[in-house]
């Protein structure tokens, strides 16, 4: 099980021409992965198999820019439930 302490945060930016998606760079796939705007974790989308992401996923973070505020109230509930997924697959 992983402690929710060790799980790499990346910080987010918005999809350019986008509302409700974000975009993390992975340094291990040198390229974008594209989530929901929520921040919370998340499963890695890396297609390299060395990649420490696809062991325990990441917390995406939303960088300083106003264009990352949530548009939608449902948005806690997206994360709440990201996180108790997280958990259930003992990755939290």
């Amino acid at each position: 099980m992983t402690n929710i302490d060790t799980i790499p945060t990346l910080e987010a930016v918005p999809v350019d021409g986008c509302t409700d998606q974000w975009k993390v760079w992975c340094q291990y796939c040198k390229a974008w992965h594209y989530h929901g705007a929520v921040e919370g974790h998340r499963w890695a989308h890396c297609h390299q198999d060395s990649s420490p992401y696809l062991k325990t996923g990441y917390i995406i973070k939303c960088a300083s820019v106003p264009e990352c505020a949530p548009s939608a109230p449902e948005a806690h509930s997206i994360t709440r439930l990201s996180r108790a997924v997280a958990t259930a697959k003992g990755s939290v």
